[in-house]
């Protein structure tokens, strides 16, 4: 699958999802932003590339070591 496949069904999904959000109506108890359709869903997708990117800073900045520092001796 290239990249723009996976871009493609990407934004199907995202499209697809919003839909669904705006023709099921429910009664919402909470703030105003569990009203706005899509907001959950850029939220969520927002919140898994901090993750993504905070672990690979981190991987950078040291956490990760690169194979030629291992000892010979250690499992």
């Amino acid at each position: 699958m290239t990249t723009r496949q996976v871009f493609g069904a990407m934004t199907v999904c995202t499209v697809g999802l919003i839909a669904i959000e705006i023709a099921i109506v429910q009664e919402v108890h909470g703030g105003w932003w569990h009203r706005v359709a899509g907001l959950d869903l850029l939220a969520g997708f927002t919140g898994c590339l901090a993750l993504i990117w905070g672990a690979k800073a981190l991987g950078r900045l040291g956490l990760q070591r690169s194979e030629h520092e291992h000892s010979e001796t250690e499992p």
